[in-house]
């Protein structure tokens, strides 16, 4: 039994905008169902004994306990789909729909107190993964009902351990054809990634390895073979060379058809089980199948069988990872109007592709050299006074500066992507497409750029990373695998429409994964491949909608590089790993809770990287310990009350430093 204690309810924000009431409530994120209330929720990881298989799960509540007063609780946010108009009018209709129903009944709103999301391995470990939701709302008379805790029963049999085969350890695959393997030895892309490490092994899709597994198809034998091998040779990374013809992308059916790379991501289960769970051949359908978008391990493609375009493409990223520059803390950002307030009669609000940026920047980027882009013209212009977005402004800066990371927001098309201007009115105050809103492209694959100090590339824009060949040519494609164009060293990109909250915000949508995404990648040091799937799974598990858009969104986005590539190397890595989620008393581990809640001593523990030869344990940026030995551990027993931070900073030998940190509450 898994007990989730929550904390009391006056430590609980309740957040007035406007006529709505907002709850806020520490390491929750929010149950977002579009025109719903917006009611936090707590996603927890239960580990599961070794060797353990899952039969199933109860919930059960603690106390139900009136909070005082009434309540207007906020609904979710509207989506918006800017690749097309008439979608976002069935959406807004969607929105409205659900608004008055929810909001004319009095039923307990969520009808449940938790449910299971899904399954991964991390290592030799297994966790079940839950929400809970803490908070139920009635609408109509305004009440609201908390929970104190929250019980969790997981039922599983006890299995034999998996056999281990052979000894090999292999943490770094690449699947290709025979035709194409010459062109990946042949760099120096085997060489540089073995010297950082890595065991690396490839496979053809046509080897024993694969061809003998089951599978329908030969994604499911690939991914059949990855489920097979990812725990026993201990694969973190899977490199696809080879286009979408050569190594298939899975096509899934959120709505229409989306080709994604995540389902070679996504191994807890078998096909049967979760990907195609109702068994119509139709894969990732909202509501039908039970994909957990979890990834077990990091997937990127060079999305080209042309040998030459392989070559240079692997070489540049062996060329990024070894520059240590101080142009890697440089960035590049465009943000278009994504809509218009009441377009085309909509009634959606005011979209502004800047403001996701615009978070970026202010989170992540302190100290960054950051050179900004916004539309200034028209009658709406943004509400960000940067420097003023156009092709010739945005791509002579690309090619003239050094930019380690570009990251943009516009309406997207295979071949490029565009501003909205609207340049004048009718007189009737009403944005008009078609008549009165002109949309030139800022960049697009005629653009005149170059490679010199090519970028990682995150593009909230629709079709950018679209597979399938396009007359006018594949932006994403072309800025990874073209010497003529070149200037994307890894491309994040959606393959078909990418949609994003009306509001930001909650982080949701194809914006909160480029939040996210920057996050991981600047803060953590993460690899672009660990930076996207994990970027996507937290934005799924704190901000995820309760639409197919969410399923679509997380399909969409696929990494076109090298997964292991991180923006800069020799960098140690370091986390903490003790306190965790639980209750701890005078040294024990009790129950999980939503943060580190801890009476009396506790051993704070950090994992670090092997080329650590320090670590400073830190405690309100008050340096407390120095440990130069693992396992790197500290007792903090002084006396404290309230929320502290507990701060570890490593060391490398080479000088560079990581950190991390967590909040805590602790009482005596």
């Amino acid at each position: 039994m898994h007990i989730i204690s929550l904390p009391p309810s006056n430590e609980i924000g309740i957040e007035k905008m406007g006529v709505w009431d907002k709850i806020n409530m520490d390491g929750c994120g929010y149950l977002l169902s579009l025109g719903k209330p917006m009611m936090p929720l707590k996603r927890i990881f239960i580990e599961l004994p070794p060797h353990a298989k899952y039969n199933g799960i109860e919930f059960s509540a603690g106390e139900r306990i009136e909070i005082k007063g009434t309540y207007h609780i906020i609904p979710s946010p509207e989506i918006i789909l800017p690749s097309s108009i008439e979608k976002t009018e069935e959406l807004h209709e969607e929105w409205e729909r659900n608004y008055l129903n929810a909001y004319s009944s009095d039923k307990p709103y969520p009808g449940k107190i938790g449910k299971v999301i899904g399954f991964f391995t991390k290592g030799d470990k297994n966790y079940v993964i839950v929400d809970v939701y803490p908070f139920q709302y009635h609408p109509l008379s305004q009440k609201l009902f908390y929970y104190k805790h929250i019980d969790v029963k997981i039922c599983y049999t006890n299995m034999l351990p998996k056999t281990k085969r052979g000894g090999e350890s292999y943490d770094y695959i690449i699947i290709t054809s025979k035709n194409l393997y010459d062109a990946i030895t042949s760099t120096d892309f085997i060489e540089w990634k073995s010297s950082l490490g890595y065991k690396i092994k490839i496979v053809n899709v046509t080897d024993d390895l694969i061809s003998e597994q089951e599978g329908k198809d030969l994604a499911q034998k690939i991914r059949n073979f990855l489920r097979n091998y990812y725990e026993i040779w201990g694969i973190k990374y899977v490199l696809i060379v080879g286009d979408y013809t050569t190594v298939p992308m899975r096509y899934c059916y959120p709505y229409g058809e989306v080709p994604t790379d995540a389902y070679y991501a996504d191994l807890s289960f078998s096909d049967e089980k979760s990907w195609d769970s109702d068994g119509d051949g139709r894969y990732g359908e909202y509501g039908e199948d039970n994909p957990d978008f979890k990834a077990e391990v990091y997937v990127g493609r060079i999305p080209t069988n042309n040998i030459e375009k392989i070559k240079y493409t692997l070489n540049k990223i062996v060329r990024f990872e070894k520059d240590s520059g101080e142009w890697k803390n440089a960035a590049l950002h465009a943000g278009a109007i994504l809509f218009f307030e009441n377009q085309d009669n909509s009634e959606y609000p005011f979209v502004d592709g800047a403001r996701g940026l615009n978070a970026i920047e202010e989170d992540f980027m302190d100290g960054w050299n950051v050179s900004h882009y916004s539309e200034q013209e028209g009658i709406m212009p943004s509400l960000y006074k940067w420097n003023a977005l156009n092709e010739e402004a945005f791509t002579n800066d690309w090619r003239n500066g050094k930019y380690a990371i570009v990251n943009w927001e516009g309406h997207g098309a295979p071949s490029g992507v565009s501003r909205l201007i609207w340049e004048w009115d009718d007189g009737d105050g009403v944005p008009e497409s078609g008549s009165e809103i002109r949309q030139p492209s800022f960049f697009n694959t005629y653009s005149n750029v170059d490679d010199d100090y090519p970028s990682i590339v995150f593009a909230v824009s629709c079709n950018v990373g679209r597979p399938e060949p396009d007359e006018y040519g594949n932006l994403g494609i072309k800025m990874l695998t073209d010497p003529t164009f070149g200037c994307g060293v890894a491309v994040l990109s959606a393959t078909r429409g990418a949609a994003v909250s009306a509001e930001f915000p909650p982080y949701s949508g194809a914006e909160g994964f480029c939040y996210y995404f920057n996050k991981y990648i600047i803060e953590k040091n993460a690899s672009v491949g660990e930076a996207l799937y994990e970027g996507k799974f937290e934005v799924h598990s704190k901000y995820g909608w309760e639409h197919y858009l969410e399923y679509q969104n997380l399909f969409d986005y696929n990494l076109y590089g090298d997964p292991s590539m991180k923006l800069l190397l020799n960098l140690p890595n370091v986390e903490i790993i003790e306190p965790d989620n639980y209750i701890y008393a005078f040294g024990f581990k009790l129950l999980p809770f939503f943060k580190p809640l801890i009476f009396g001593k506790v051993i704070v523990e950090a994992r670090a990287s092997s080329d650590t030869y320090k670590i400073e344990f830190y405690i309100d940026d008050n340096l407390k310990y120095v440990d130069e030995t693992p396992p790197y551990q500290w007792t903090w027993k002084e006396f404290a009350f309230g929320k502290h931070e507990i701060k570890v900073v490593a060391y490398s030998e080479n000088g560079k430093k990581a950190e991390d940190s967590i909040e805590v509450l602790k009482i005596l």
